[in-house]
């Protein structure tokens, strides 16, 4: 029990490290116009985050028309946390969300609700994409007395040409936005499924 609830425990600590609080209210940070949605679906690998130790981080965004006249979007992102790497166990982590629009006019701002968000639903929005090689996410909610920030520099691919992800910090640095908050996320070594037995794997929806 002991070892679960450690486990637990160092799982919502990673995601509090993957935001950052700040005094004050959001920045003004415009999305991209004429956002293009279909073009967007599919796999990204995170390549930056603002403070996360995590490896391995890659997400998937999906549409499912199930329901008559109505096309649903989801988030889906796994990664491997390397908090309790001094145990010898490797977490698998999967967590997913569906996707809401709450600007109807606005489909570049998007909002989620991944469960393992301390801060309750999160902002999601796109503010460059060129949909087949990069993509930069950005997040932040007023709350209280200050903010929340997180951002994700997204690529198709493993790895991002050095001088395209020093044009997309750039623009999050003229809107006033701190890029040393960013972290660089390692992709060595990470399988497409891994459950070892030695492992954990956790799924939350």
């Amino acid at each position: 029990m002991l070892r679960v609830a450690t486990c637990w425990l160092s799982i919502l600590l990673v995601t509090v490290r993957a935001q950052v609080f700040k005094f004050g209210t959001c920045p003004d940070v415009p999305t991209l116009p004429y956002f293009n949605m279909n073009r967007f679906l599919g796999e990204w690998y995170v390549i930056q985050r603002f403070q996360s130790n995590n490896r391995c981080i890659k997400q998937n965004i999906s549409k499912t028309d199930d329901y008559p006249y109505k096309i649903t979007y989801k988030l889906s992102e796994t990664r491997k946390s390397t908090t309790l790497s001094f145990l010898g166990l490797e977490q698998m982590i999967e967590q997913s969300s569906n996707i809401h629009f709450p600007y109807s006019n606005i489909s570049s701002k998007m909002e989620v609700n991944l469960p393992l968000s301390v801060w309750g639903a999160s902002n999601y929005w796109v503010i460059m994409t060129d949909y087949t090689m990069y993509a930069a996410v950005w997040s932040c909610r007023n709350m209280f007395f200050g903010q929340v920030q997180s951002a994700d520099i997204l690529s198709r691919t493993p790895r991002l040409d050095r001088l395209i992800i020093d044009k997309i910090r750039r623009r999050f640095e003229g809107y006033r936005i701190n890029v040393n908050h960013f972290s660089v996320i390692d992709h060595s070594e990470c399988p497409e499924a891994e459950r070892r037995r030695s492992s954990f794997f956790v799924l939350l929806v």
